[in-house]
């Protein structure tokens, strides 16, 4: 997912961007996340600026383009147990696993349909936008079988152009 400021419904300028990672386990029980923003604070430690500062980080169920509710606390005011954060003046890290003990408004298995086909966003709000500054749609990357066969697709075509 990439976070930007024009995902937001409506958007929102902003000098702030992110961009995150998320893997499905095999067994579809954990999804881990690693999201990284730049251009935030928190707790004024970088910039004495109140309204940069990070006051929360959400997966929220809604396709691009519309607002849906939160699913899933990353941070604040539900929080992921594992939650780990690291926190540079270029970069802040949000990292940890989205599972089963996870105290959360949904779970991951209620959300894997939504997960698989772009109905889930990553929202981070803000103490000068604390309805989102930042967003990004989640979206899948084909599965590496799928990546073969568009290969071996092509390599098929090309035989036939040959001959």
């Amino acid at each position: 997912a990439n976070l930007t400021g024009s995902q937001e419904v409506p958007p929102v300028n902003t000098s702030g961007y992110g961009d995150a990672t998320l893997v499905l386990n095999d067994d579809e029980t954990e999804l881990s996340y690693t999201v990284n923003v730049f251009g935030f604070d928190m707790f004024n430690i970088f910039t004495g600026d109140d309204d940069d500062n990070i006051v929360g980080l959400h997966i929220h169920a809604a396709p691009a383009g519309s607002n849906g509710g939160v699913v899933f606390g990353i941070y604040s005011p539900s929080q992921d147990a594992d939650l780990a954060i690291n926190l540079t003046q270029q970069k802040i890290t949000f990292s940890g696993v989205w599972d089963a003990g996870d105290a959360s408004s949904q779970t991951l298995l209620s959300q894997l349909t939504n997960l698989k086909n772009e109905g889930l966003y990553l929202n981070l709000h803000t103490e000068g936008v604390p309805s989102g500054e930042i967003r990004g749609q989640i979206v899948p990357e084909p599965s590496t079988a799928a990546l073969a066969l568009i290969g071996l697709g092509g390599f098929c075509v090309l035989r036939r152009r040959r001959r």
